[in-house]
């Protein structure tokens, strides 16, 4: 099993700059539209070697990144 502990991403779609702790066995996204929770599940996916599609860059932006970090067992 692969345990996610933490989400950063910066610059994609509606995201700036965004660093989550996961620290829960689950997690849940919920929140009116627009509010970046579809795009943190979509990092997650890009991390994993999803296609990174170029119109996922902010605009205005040159570059985007995502880091996840694992726990060490």
């Amino acid at each position: 099993m692969i345990d996610v502990r933490r989400v950063r991403i910066m610059n994609m779609g509606t995201v700036r700059d965004i660093d989550l702790t996961i620290d829960k066995p689950l997690s849940l996204f919920y929140g009116d539209g627009r509010q970046c929770k579809t795009t943190i599940v979509n990092a997650i996916k890009l991390a994993f070697g999803g296609a990174f599609p170029p119109d996922i860059i902010r605009h205005g932006e040159t570059k985007a990144g995502i880091r996840l970090d694992f726990l060490d067992d």
